[in-house]
């Protein structure tokens, strides 16, 4: 018989064998499980198809150690990897065995997933870099045959949530080489040098690709955030690196340093127009003296001057908040007047650069991608200049002011649709012909959701929203089923009852191919006291379906009314009871 001393001892050894571990994924805290600690995703998570949703991974070496910094000079990888930039298959020069299975899927990626997913917006990253770099680096073949299955599992189930699926032998495979991409990459994050700094970012690019497709927006975010914090440890000559680190970009990248960085810019900007901001790196452009006589040469050369335009626009905003805070009435330093000033004559330089471009030459040669993607800047344009005009206006009315330009906007994606409508009879646009393709890219989502959200004529909005509910596909951290979700549930709350009792609000019947002058005309505006301000989503853990938004409204006295509501993407439904008021006090503070 165990005496009291004996068991007590027994019970402190049984404790000291299980010690607590503080060291795990959140994914697997969370869980309630024993993390293996595997980077830059632990085994748990990606073997059961959940995003790790992060101890660090993407890990930096410490004491801001540079991995050798990469550059848009040619280093040792750009030499090796552009000598194999040639036209011959990569299957013929793949290293090593490859079994069937994995011959189809990269055939899938080669003439589907690479034409599909880069959208209206070609690049050399992923038209020549990823599947000649893939030849020779094992983590990136792994990563982009994961990609390519996961790509053509939502191809194949285009009606279906990814997440109303059950396991099958695709998501399988994709498991299984997500793992071997992370094995693979291994000794490539603990290496000091530039080529392995190299492979690490394109594993990395491709890895939030592959989280975005598969609706782990989170862990997509994750992956792009400590992918930013590496490119920018990588590009640090010294001991020291900045808080936020400048890159300068290349108006037309033509080297693999340059298409990797291209790459970050793109995804870096999308995810700061989505409202989840980056600080780790600065894209700047050179400027030119010759910048006002200037033309783009492409459409992904507009773009990238766009994208700087928006993001310093969001930077504006983000530094004035923080000066003066949300709801201050304290006049404007004049340095951030003549910032504002600056940003709106280069948009207008920006659309005299555009019609001077060879695009627009009544003897060009238009390509259909490349006019499809000036159209689409345009509604970008658009957005960016009402959101320069309004920078620093705490009144949500003074978008009242911009209702022709809302009113374009909607007219040239009227324009947009029928071109993507009439499909491959008239244009061919990779990423557009099925509007259940889902791209990693920009498209038409962001720029009606902001007017969704932003124009408070009810016909408008509505008219943007029904835009929204006929597309099925992905914009890389923008899903359209669930941004519909979000403006509806936003436009619910705000308007509430306000417009009971007027006839004209049947929208049931609204045309999608038009819309109606008289429609401006036959309700009122909402009032500036029931209009949101700020819109925050906050995206889900990997363990979980639910998403929720932030509402926030300017009250009278100067305090803020904030309403919470959650999102179940499972059930498709806002979830009852999740509706939450909270009121504080600003007083001109800043966040």
């Amino acid at each position: 018989m165990k005496t009291s001393t004996q068991t007590k001892k027994i019970r402190t050894i049984s404790h000291t064998r299980r010690p607590r571990v503080r060291t795990g994924c959140r994914t697997c805290k969370i869980r309630k499980i024993k993390c293996d600690e595997e980077r830059p995703a632990c085994r748990k998570c990606v073997s059961t198809g959940r995003g790790c949703d992060g101890y660090g991974i993407w890990s930096v070496p410490e004491s801001g150690r540079s991995l050798g910094p990469i550059s848009t000079t040619v280093g040792p990888l750009t030499s090796r990897l552009e000598t194999q930039l040639v036209n011959t298959s990569p299957l013929s020069n793949l290293k090593g065995p490859r079994d069937i299975k994995e011959q189809a899927y990269l055939e899938w990626f080669k003439y589907s997933t690479i034409v599909k997913l880069p959208g209206a917006f070609r690049s050399g990253f992923w038209d020549k870099c990823l599947l000649q770099t893939s030849s020779s680096e094992p983590a990136i073949m792994h990563a982009i045959l994961a990609l390519s299955s996961a790509h053509k599992r939502r191809t194949l189930h285009s009606g279906l949530e990814i997440i109303e699926l059950p396991p099958d032998p695709q998501e399988r495979f994709m498991l299984r080489h997500y793992s071997k991409a992370i094995t693979h990459l291994q000794p490539h994050l603990s290496a000091k040098d530039a080529a392995s700094a190299r492979v690490a970012l394109v594993t990395c690019l491709v890895f939030v690709s592959l989280e975005y497709l598969r609706g782990h927006y989170k862990a997509g975010q994750l992956h792009l955030q400590n992918g930013l914090k590496l490119l920018r440890a990588s590009r640090s000559e010294s001991q020291s690196i900045a808080e936020t680190e400048v890159l300068l970009l290349s108006p037309r990248p033509e080297s693999i340093d340059e298409w990797i960085i291209d790459s970050y810019a793109r995804l870096q900007a999308q995810s700061d127009i989505f409202g989840k901001r980056s600080r780790q790196v600065h894209f700047v452009l050179p400027t030119s003296p010759s910048a006002q006589t200037f033309h783009f040469q492409t459409a992904g050369q507009a773009r990238r001057h766009l994208e700087r335009l928006i993001e310093e626009i969001i930077f504006l905003k983000e530094e004035y908040v923080a000066v003066n805070g949300r709801h201050s009435i304290q006049p404007v330093l004049p340095r951030m007047l003549e910032k504002q000033r600056s940003l709106q004559e280069h948009l207008s330089t920006w659309l005299k650069r555009c019609e001077l471009s060879p695009h627009n030459s009544p003897t060009a040669h238009r390509e259909r991608t490349e006019n499809f993607a000036y159209l689409l800047l345009g509604i970008y344009h658009i957005t960016a200049s009402i959101m320069a005009s309004c920078v620093f206006q705490h009144e949500e009315s003074i978008f009242d002011a911009h209702t022709p330009a809302f009113v374009s906007l909607i007219s040239q994606a009227i324009e947009i649709n029928r071109i993507v409508t009439l499909g491959s009879q008239n244009y061919s646009m990779p990423g557009q012909a099925e509007m259940s393709t889902s791209i990693t890219d920009i498209g038409c989502i962001p720029p009606l959701f902001f007017t969704a959200i932003k124009c408070r004529h009810h016909r408008i909005r509505m008219q943007a929203i029904k835009f929204l509910g006929q597309f099925q596909h992905k914009e890389g951290i923008w899903d359209a089923k669930l941004t519909v979700s979000i403006a509806r549930e936003v436009i619910r709350i705000e308007e509430g009852d306000f417009y009971q009792g007027f006839e004209a609000v049947d929208d049931s019947h609204l045309p999608l191919e038009k819309l109606e002058e008289r429609d401006l005309t036959t309700l009122p505006v909402l009032p500036e006291e029931r209009r949101f301000h700020v819109v925050e989503v906050v995206l889900p853990d990997a363990t979980n379906t639910r998403f929720k938004i932030i509402c926030r409204k300017r009250l009278a006295d100067r305090t803020e009314a904030a309403f919470a509501r959650e999102y179940d993407a499972t059930l498709r439904c806002w979830i009852d009871g999740a509706d939450e008021k909270d009121r504080q006090k600003t007083d001109g503070e800043g966040d």
